[in-house]
């Protein structure tokens, strides 16, 4: 049997698919037509929703679409989704159909017994697939963390206690509220949550060793005029923080730098005029929960806004707390990664590491220094034209859709008007409609060239400062 439900539409009844349908197997007519709601809740089938919104707003689709993807229903076909039959979902469903009425659309759902075309066991493969997708993402941050754990059982690093517990709940909470639509129990979501209780085991262990955070952390200032043409040593295979601190290092602290990497057995007895940098009880290394490339910022005052989107994209790499949840990171971290496989040579390694960091950089510069330093006086100098331009255009605009003479008389364009009689006079109504015409071109033509000179003076700026 079938059941079809259709809200009221726009004040008229509107009726249910015939069992012609293929998609559907169904019953009689009556049935279809039936307008009662069926609330038993008992039997076994699925739900079927039909929709269609207007195209615009893109919003009201993607409304749905959200609502839709949220209750963990499945595309079945076109805009057609699938649930299986609850009380919950019905209501849901109904629900779903009084929005997209209030949004000028049409829907309609149905309870079937079966699919036409396709077994029960395809249905809930659909379904797997899906969750199957959406615990793949959360089983991407949980390998992350499952690294940092691993390291930290190592002695290899560092790590509040608190941030690591907020990151397994937080992971914890994703995974919860995908099972709630895992309606098949998909072995995806056995696995992960396996995972994720490892890991909170895994993080009690460490919490009597791991650091304890504090509110505020605080570095000790040094001069950078003591720290000229040394020789910096860190760990082998640099990657994301190694990398950025000796590119920090070289561009703003020690331009003669020279970059050395050793095992870490070997950096313990070494000459105290070298500079260890990231490396347990070095000289420059991780303090709490910041990074070496965010301590050597505070330590030597270096007070940049490109710098700091920079710290906090090391931050989120080599801490992995999310913190600031940079979206240029996962960028960067790519080409890192696959510069560190392909490089055998740690120097070949850290230069063109250093070159993909100072790429990074100077994109962020630049675009401060359009910001705050190039487009105010230019913009300045423009002003009176642009708005001198623009007070004309909009009294020719608005004399070309209103009363001429009026028009004429408050903006004082009867020269204008009076131009404009003598072509009508003399070559009709069409010479004066092109006369008007042109009118508007020239002060639209006068936008354009201005527009031009604006971009002209800013390319002729940035050529003065050597900014490319």
């Amino acid at each position: 049997m079938i059941n079809c439900y259709k809200y009221i539409q726009h004040g008229v009844q509107s009726g249910g698919r015939d069992d012609r349908d293929p998609i559907v197997k169904g019953g009689s007519q009556e049935d279809m037509m039936n307008r009662s709601i069926n609330t038993t809740g008992s039997e076994k089938g699925w739900l079927l929703f039909f929709y269609s919104v207007p195209s615009k707003p893109v919003s009201s689709r993607m409304k749905i679409w959200r609502r839709l993807a949220k209750a963990g229903a499945v595309q079945l076909k076109g805009a057609v989704y699938i649930l299986p039959h609850s009380e919950e979902h019905y209501e849901f469903f109904g629900w779903l159909v009084s929005e997209v009425t209030l949004m000028r659309g049409d829907a309609v759902f149905v309870k079937v017994d079966s699919v036409e075309t396709m077994k029960k066991s395809d249905i809930i493969d659909i379904f797997n697939q899906q969750r199957e997708k959406d615990y793949h993402k959360v089983a991407e941050g949980v390998e992350d963390l499952e690294r940092k754990v691993s390291s930290i059982r190592k002695g290899n690093g560092i790590q509040s206690t608190k941030r690591l517990s907020e990151a397994v709940e937080r992971y914890l909470k994703e995974y919860e509220e995908i099972r709630k639509v895992d309606f098949f129990s998909s072995k995806e979501g056995n696995d992960l949550k396996k995972r994720i209780k490892a890991l909170e085991s895994g993080v009690r262990g460490i919490s009597g060793t791991a650091v304890k955070e504090k509110e505020t952390v605080t570095v000790a200032p040094r001069r950078i005029q003591d720290y000229q043409g040394k020789r910096w040593v860190t760990r082998e295979k640099p990657f994301v923080d190694r990398i950025a601190s000796a590119w920090l290092i070289k561009r703003f602290i020690d331009r003669d730098a020279e970059f050395q990497f050793m095992e870490e057995k070997e950096i313990e007895n070494l000459d105290k005029s070298v500079v260890t940098f990231d490396v347990r009880g070095g000289e420059f290394t991780h303090i709490g929960d910041l990074c070496t490339f965010e301590v050597l910022l505070r330590t030597f005052r270096l007070q940049d806004k490109a710098l700091k989107k920079m710290a906090e994209i090391v931050h989120d790499l080599d801490i992995k707390d999310g913190k600031y949840q940079s979206e240029e990171s996962k960028g960067i971290e790519g080409i890192l990664r696959g510069l560190r496989k392909t490089e055998k040579d740690d120097r070949e390694a850290l230069e063109k590491g250093m070159a993909v960091i100072e790429l990074f950089y100077v994109s962020r510069i630049k675009f401060n220094f359009m910001e705050e330093i190039i487009m105010p006086p230019v913009e300045k100098h423009f002003k009176t034209s642009l708005e001198k331009t623009g007070k004309e255009y909009k009294e020719v605009h608005e004399w070309m859709d209103g009363d001429p003479e009026k028009k004429a008389e408050r903006h004082n364009l009867t020269r204008m008007y009076e131009y404009g009689r003598m072509i009508e006079d003399q070559y009709g109504k069409e010479a004066l409609q092109e006369y008007i015409q042109h009118l508007h071109d020239d002060v639209k033509a006068k936008f354009t060239h201005i527009q031009q000179d604006l971009e002209k003076a800013i390319a002729d700026t940035l050529a003065y400062f050597g900014v490319k």
